[in-house]
């Protein structure tokens, strides 16, 4: 009987590759999405880290003090957002990985059934080729 092959085995490593795209693709989206949550602490640090003047100031004082809070500000209120959509997109990431490792996954139980009753048929061959053999020579003892 043939050796068992898997008809569909370039598919299956067509897939397998897809899947180990699909892994960098998170994996990339992870450090992004670290490096947002950092930035965005940082930002947050930095705000907070602003004091607050105490006493008279003159106009154009003020007006520069309070446009530099509103900027820091901003730049927290950026990360967040910057955060938020790296965040989306290991979401978007982990999904894609997840439906390409499914589509191995199915491949590869379709290949174990498929070894499963080639294996069947190799043994089904065998036996009927050993009671072949043991007829023939239970047929010539007599």
């Amino acid at each position: 009987m043939k050796r068992y092959r898997f008809r569909l085995d370039p598919v299956l490593r067509v897939r397998r590759v897809e899947e180990e795209r699909s892994v960098a693709v998170l994996a990339q989206a992870q450090r992004a999405e670290q490096r947002a949550q950092q930035l965005q602490i940082s930002r947050f640090e930095r705000y907070h880290s602003i004091s607050t003047p105490i006493g008279t100031r003159s106009a154009p004082e003020f007006l520069a003090e309070r446009a530099q809070i509103e900027l820091v500000a901003a730049g927290v209120v950026a990360a967040a957002a910057a955060h938020e959509l790296a965040v989306i997109e290991v979401n978007e990431s982990r999904r894609s990985w997840a439906e390409a490792a499914g589509r191995v996954t199915s491949l590869e139980n379709l290949d174990e059934r498929h070894r499963g009753e080639h294996l069947i048929e190799v043994n089904k061959a065998e036996t009927a080729a050993l009671d072949e053999l043991t007829s023939a020579r239970f047929g010539r003892q007599r």
